[in-house]
């Protein structure tokens, strides 16, 4: 299947929050005691198992144009038992079933590691759960959640914080983690749903005197355990209108694809200037890529010179599906770049960060994997004959958004994925490929 860029374009896209954060917010909406209104949301085919899986429990979401209204009933338990192939869902799932007793979950992933480090997580909380013997396995919950406990995240364990936190926001005791990463990026979903939310901050303050600031720095001090989350008492007990953060990891492979082009306007719509820093977006900005307010609540990004910089743990570990669109963005630089996806990485994230780099080493990159990221040397021509996206939403994108810059045509096994994700977003972007 050929994909084809035209000469000139203009595109406009409407942005809605991430797969993430949705999962994260409807975890917490179906547990709350009043109906929750969420906003910056998309109905896409990727939701239809949450749905029948919440519908299962007696939770009702009632669609309307760019929000959902979330109306909960207490108790019920959630019986699902049809096999969930996308791994993330069922992560959430997971927790979500142990906040009741009762629930019976179908699981159709590999139990990795991951996974198995949050089910023991839930068993310290006090669920018993147990697996039963079936293809695909099924998950039962015996007793849910009901003891307040103290974690602390080791490297196995460090990418299940908001899981835990969805079942431990189930609890009125006090429960703590201690944290790898110094902020979340779902922090305020949780500080609007739980308000004895906290995380505190286990770095030195920041010296008022400017030597021993420079000095601080020189003895580049690691602190093992940054931050310590705190949250008891519950749910909050009123009705909650959220307004989700927009996808900035689908922006910025948007917006990759268009800064490696020659050609090209994009618009960002639902996208503003405080939604660029210490996501994807500012490490792009930072390479050169040219960001301009246009009306309220959309940015226009245009091509522009980039220049290669290294890209530390720090600025992507809260998005590593991000790699791809800070590769995507060296691809034609004439330069050698260096880009660090996480300190804590999953096998999984491990895994699509290698079909990433083969996906863009097809493209005509030259790419090394090293332990923890990507060395990439780019160059000026490059071609997008064959690419292959083995199913997964990402790779789909960042084909999709190479064809927009990078190379003038591409041609792909499939976007079903992606479109699945994304859903009506992704349209006006296939809409201006033509294809054979």
């Amino acid at each position: 299947m050929m994909l084809r860029r035209p000469a000139e374009y203009k595109l406009s896209v409407d942005l809605a929050t991430d797969w993430h954060s949705l999962l994260c917010a409807l975890a917490l909406a179906a547990q709350a005691t009043e109906p929750t209104t969420l906003r910056s949301v998309r109905r896409t085919a990727q939701l239809e198992p949450l749905e029948r899986f919440l519908q299962s429990g007696g939770v009702t979401l009632d669609w309307q144009q760019g929000s959902v209204l979330v109306t909960p009933a207490a108790g019920t338990p959630f019986v699902y038992t049809d096999p969930i192939t996308d791994y993330d869902l069922v992560s959430y799932l997971v927790a979500l079933a142990a906040t009741r007793g009762g629930s019976r979950l179908g699981i159709g992933v590999e139990i990795d590691n991951t996974l198995k480090m949050l089910i023991l997580a839930l068993r310290r909380l006090g669920t018993k759960l147990e697996f039963e013997p079936a293809s695909p396995a099924l998950l039962i919950i015996e007793e849910p959640v009901n003891r307040a406990i103290k974690y602390q995240l080791r490297r196995e364990s460090a990418k299940i914080t908001p899981h835990l936190l969805v079942a431990m926001a189930a609890l009125e005791g006090r429960c703590e983690i201690t944290d790898l990463f110094a902020e979340g990026r779902f922090d305020y979903i949780f500080k609007t749903f739980a308000p004895g939310f906290e995380r505190v901050s286990l770095v030195e303050a920041e010296p008022d005197d400017e030597l021993e600031r420079r000095l601080r720095r020189n003895r580049q001090v690691v602190v093992e355990y940054p931050s310590r989350i705190e949250i008891s008492g519950g749910l909050v007990k009123e009705k909650v209108d959220l307004e989700l953060l927009p996808d900035t990891e689908f922006a910025a492979y948007l917006a990759a694809g268009v800064a490696a082009g020659r050609q090209g306007e994009l618009r960002l719509n639902g996208l503003g200037e405080e939604h660029l820093p210490e996501t994807p977006l500012a490490q792009l900005r930072r390479m050169g890529v040219r960001f301009r307010c246009a009306d309220n609540g959309s940015l226009l990004c245009v091509p522009a010179v980039l220049k290669s910089r290294k890209v530390t743990y720090e600025q992507l570990h809260a998005y590593p599906d991000a790699i791809g669109a800070l590769a995507l963005a060296s691809a034609r630089l004439d330069a050698t770049t260096i880009i660090r996806s996480a300190r804590y990485a999953t096998p999984r994230e491990e895994a699509r960060r290698h079909r990433l780099s083969e996906l863009i080493k097809s493209l005509g990159v030259k790419v090394g994997e090293i332990k923890d990221g990507l060395v990439l040397e780019g160059r000026a021509d490059l071609a997008g004959d064959e690419v292959r996206t083995d199913d997964d939403p990402i790779s789909q994108l960042m084909a999709i958004a190479a064809c927009r810059g990078a190379v003038r045509q591409i041609e792909r096994d499939s976007v079903q994925a992606a479109q699945d994700r994304w859903g009506e977003a992704l349209q006006p972007i296939l809409d201006l490929l033509t294809s054979d």
